[in-house]
């Protein structure tokens, strides 16, 4: 059997790239009431690929390293609703030539009716230039760290975490909110 190395160019153009207008444009026109279904993961005219996401505890950028502490995508209560005191979103994105330019990132949560969890306004947007590539350089990492103070845990349920680079959802993370019995 024959091992093939991966390449993440071979497989970023052997799968379509349809665009997801509907979610780009809801974004666009600033609609903070309801979210729609998250498309596909990978899908829309972003070429950039997210290498590293998760929900933790804690995160920082040093030196161009990601460091994660406490992963998780539970998060339990006794009662609904509380408040999750502290916690982090850490993203590494792998950036290339295609995506020279200015760019968008967005990061919202999302409740099990759809709705944002935290209000638009309130959620992190975050402007970013990618430069050229260095001409020894075949790609670039970015780190970028999200953090939350206070996050509202209205009542037990799937969540989620969608990640949105210029208005196309590039990743969505699984968060479940759960009630935790005492133990007696």
């Amino acid at each position: 059997r024959e091992v093939r190395p991966y390449s993440p160019v071979r497989n970023r153009q052997m799968r379509p790239r349809p665009t997801f207008d509907a979610l780009s444009s809801l974004h666009r026109a600033g609609a903070a009431a309801y979210c729609l279904p998250s498309p596909p993961v990978g899908f829309g005219t972003v070429t950039m690929e997210l290498i590293s996401a998760s929900l933790c505890d804690f995160a920082s950028d040093y030196q161009g390293k990601l460091c994660v502490l406490g992963a998780f995508d539970t998060i339990g209560a006794r009662q609904y609703p509380a408040v999750h005191p502290q916690c982090s979103v850490a993203l590494r994105l792998l950036l290339r030539e295609d995506d020279r330019g200015k760019h968008n990132l967005r990061v919202f949560f999302i409740n099990p009716d759809g709705h944002y969890l935290i209000p638009t306004e309130q959620s992190p947007n975050i402007d970013f230039d990618v430069p050229g590539l260095p001409p020894e350089a075949f790609f670039l990492s970015r780190n970028f760290v999200l953090h939350f103070q206070g996050l509202p845990l209205p009542q037990a349920g799937q969540y989620e975490i969608r990640v949105i680079i210029d208005g196309n959802t590039i990743s969505t993370l699984p968060l479940q909110f759960v009630q935790v019995r005492e133990v007696t």
